[in-house]
């Protein structure tokens, strides 16, 4: 039983964190609509009427509470546009859209639009139809803990074997 209880003490002192936390899940219904000029577009904006994201569109973050506006991309090239109010959540903790199992850091978008708080990740490689169900989580991932050094997790294991060795 003390060497079942030293293993796992070395393996939780070797390990960091990598879980993430859901901050929101939800589903864009895709619609396609095309501008005057010809340029096509898919996904969801709520100001324009196009698309939809059923049930709750809103998350809390950092105290904020935020409102999905627009999820869709462009026909050429491809971009990524992800917008909420009152603004695009901090790009410094660690947040990242999920779309279809494809990642998009919030710290790695291409560009901006601050005053209508949207992001843009250019040549997203997403290719979506009309009619279309994307699955879209924002997360945030785990800040990593420390892993006890070499000569920690050493010295840990020796403490604990010689206090189980005069019992």
């Amino acid at each position: 039983m003390r060497h079942l209880l030293l293993t796992a003490m070395l393996v939780a002192a070797a390990a960091s964190a990598s879980a993430e936390t859901v901050i929101w899940t939800g589903e864009v219904r895709v619609e396609k609509w095309v501008t005057n000029d010809g340029s096509e577009f898919y996904g969801y904006w709520r100001a324009a009427g196009y698309g939809a994201i059923p049930g709750n569109r809103t998350f809390t973050f950092g105290g904020y509470l935020y409102e999905v506006d627009l999820f869709y991309i462009t026909n050429t090239p491809r971009s990524l546009l992800v917008g909420a109010s009152p603004g695009i959540p901090p790009p410094d903790r660690g947040l990242a859209w999920l779309v279809d199992g494809q990642r998009f850091e919030l710290a790695d978008h291409d560009r901006s639009f601050p005053d209508e708080g949207v992001a843009v990740w250019d040549g997203s490689g997403l290719d979506w139809e009309h009619g279309q169900v994307v699955s879209v989580q924002l997360v945030q991932a785990a800040t990593p803990v420390p892993a006890l050094p070499a000569a920690g997790v050493v010295l840990l294991a020796l403490v604990l074997f010689v206090m189980g060795s005069r019992r």
